[in-house]
Parts: structure tokens; sequence; C-alpha cells
């Protein structure tokens, strides 16, 4: 899943009927929101694994790299163009 985000490739939209939905950056916001809650859900329990002293150093490691990898998807994602919502037409 990582990856696939850190390797976005150029995409064009169409405009009218055959617009291409969903834009990447929908697909890409929806992918990190599930990274996150996932990173969120298991982080009390490495926080109790090592409190307790029963998280090894390979463990920790490979904690420290998820959670920096994490960052830096997120950080990528802030540099996502933003793609502005259909305006109505009057």
């Amino acid at each position: 899943m990582a990856t696939r985000l850190a390797q976005r490739t150029a995409t064009t939209r169409a405009t009218g009927p055959e617009a291409v939905p969903p834009p990447e950056e929908t697909t890409e916001t929806n992918a990190l929101v599930k990274a996150l809650a996932t990173m969120a859900g298991n982080l009390p329990i490495a926080a109790l694994e090592l409190r307790e002293g029963r998280m090894p150093p390979e463990r920790q490691r490979a904690l420290g790299a998820l959670i920096v990898e994490l960052g830096e998807l997120v950080r990528q994602h802030a540099e996502l163009p933003i793609t502005p919502a259909a305006s109505p037409t009057t």
C-alpha cells in the first residue's frame, strides 16, 4: 500500500460526462486515512509492549520505520494538487 501511495502517476482528467471518477487524490486520501486509522489502532498495544519491556529491538526498529514512512506519506499527500470542486452552473 505504501509503495502505491508513494509512486503516484500523472493522470489526465476529462471534463463533462466523460470525467474519470474518482480522482487520484481521492483514492490516495482514502488509502492514507485507512493507514492512519490502522496505525492508530495498533499504537496503544505497541506503547504497552514498550512500557513493559516486551517489544524486542527488531520490532522497535520496524515500528519506527513504519511511523517514519507513514509520516512521509502524509507529507507527500500534502503536496498533491487540490482538485477544485465542480462549480455550479447558473
